[in-house]
């Protein structure tokens, strides 16, 4: 579904580049029909492994990605991969015929969801999340942003204990244990990660939402959820401004809560790329001192994504992400009706 291509109108690119927002963290937003680098950034990242890869990864097909992967397979790097058996090609043959063991997720328990996640462990201390598939539709037709976090044993181990649950113990979706730590320092800054369906990310999404004293900025690809919708409008009659954009193919859907929101108040818009808004973002307070938080990853504002799919959601502590955010959700915003 999230590589299904849409005909619109084209604008001119959203002009926001690779942005270091802070000591060992960047983030990389591409701008339809530019890549802005994002998969440059994935195949950098991959690179510079010298120990170990874990890769679980929704979708990959993204030739320069994979050459990235087996490189490190030919210099001795350990590469793991789950992936989406839904979405299982001939890039996932290249990567087994070449020795990297790939799981898929109905190797084990865990219902009828989707392992829908799409991160990267690098030797035990760098991770690589956002809402990216490893595809060239997803590099130059869809919207995209991904962080990367290159210094953080701390994150990469909450992380490769998530990773474990699927690839070692073949366990998927409820079928997984709860994630006992979730929070940790990346230079300073509290970094909180949730992984659903075994923890409610809707509930810690509204809360933060909840915090909103100035601002909540968003994009966002499927939005259906009922509670985080009325949470947005509690703010905004509490005086906060709200403002997001959805993916015109799947606000057309009848369950999503654009049309709600609006007539709600919230001055909501639909994006205009000829392929998909496909982010997963949201910024509170960007700008303030009151509490910003940045919040990237592959959730969705779906009940699926929060009872059924294996997600990770990531709420950055801190105005420097919040701030490059909200930047890339205003430039959509304008570039959209």
């Amino acid at each position: 579904m999230s590589e299904k291509f849409r005909c619109f109108s084209v604008l001119a690119a959203v002009i926001v580049l690779i942005v270091q927002v802070g000591a060992g963290t960047t983030m990389y937003y591409n701008a339809p029909p530019n890549s802005n680098g994002i998969d440059a950034g994935v195949i950098n990242f991959i690179s510079a492994a010298t120990s170990k890869l874990d890769i679980a990864i929704y979708s990959i097909s993204h030739q320069g990605i994979v050459d990235a992967i087996l490189a490190a397979k030919g210099r001795g790097v350990v590469v793991r991969m789950v992936t989406e058996t839904d979405n299982w090609n001939a890039s996932c043959d290249q990567l087994v015929a070449a020795g990297i063991s790939v799981v898929k997720d109905n190797a084990g328990g865990g219902g009828s969801g989707l392992m829908h996640n799409k991160f990267i462990i690098r030797d035990g201390g760098a991770v690589l999340t956002g809402s990216y598939n490893f595809t060239q539709t997803q590099t130059t037709s869809d919207k995209n942003a991904i962080v990367i976090f290159t210094s953080s044993t701390g994150l990469a181990n909450i992380y490769t204990t998530e990773f474990n649950k699927m690839f070692v113990s073949k366990k998927f979706g409820t079928a997984k244990t709860t994630t006992t730590v979730d929070s940790t320092y990346v230079s300073g800054v509290n970094v909180r990660v949730y992984f659903s369906p075994k923890t409610s990310v809707t509930t810690k999404l509204n809360t933060a939402i909840g915090t909103a004293n100035y601002s909540v900025w968003f994009d966002i690809f499927t939005f259906t959820d009922q509670t985080i919708a009325d949470k947005l409008i509690a703010r905004k009659t509490a005086g906060v401004a709200v403002n997001g954009v959805f993916d015109r193919w799947q606000a057309d859907g009848v369950y999503s809560k654009d049309e709600y929101l609006l007539n709600a108040g919230i001055p909501i818009r639909r994006d205009n790329y000829t392929g998909l808004l496909h982010e997963k973002l949201m910024a509170i307070d960007a700008g303030t001192t009151s509490a910003p938080v940045g919040i990237v990853g592959s959730f969705n504002f779906t009940g699926a994504a929060n009872t059924t799919n294996d997600e990770n959601t990531v709420f950055i502590y801190g105005s420097t992400v919040a701030s490059s955010i909200k930047s890339n959700c205003s430039s959509v915003y304008n570039l959209s009706n």
